[in-house]
């Protein structure tokens, strides 16, 4: 399949913003691995970063498609106050 820059590169932008904050203290601080993923133009929903993280913040490891985006994030916080009644 002959694919477009654009796409990918519009793929790729969106993947990192779903993908960007530490899914345990929500911070963009981490380091990685350096490993290539290949994306199949084609199975574009199938796609999953795993280069290693660790979060310079809290120290959490986890994948780089395990980060999260800051919508998830935001609702986490509110789905936690809610548990616990804070305020």
């Amino acid at each position: 399949m002959k694919m477009e820059n654009n796409e990918y590169d519009l793929f790729m932008l969106n993947y990192n913003e779903q993908h960007k904050l530490c899914p345990n203290c929500g911070s963009v601080k981490h380091t990685t691995s350096l490993l290539n993923e290949v994306l199949d133009m084609d199975n574009k929903h199938e796609y999953e970063d795993l280069n290693k993280c660790e979060c310079v913040d809290c120290g959490h490891v986890h994948t780089r498609h395990d980060r999260i985006s800051k919508k998830s994030f935001a609702n986490l916080k509110i789905k936690i106050k809610k548990m616990f009644n804070f305020k």
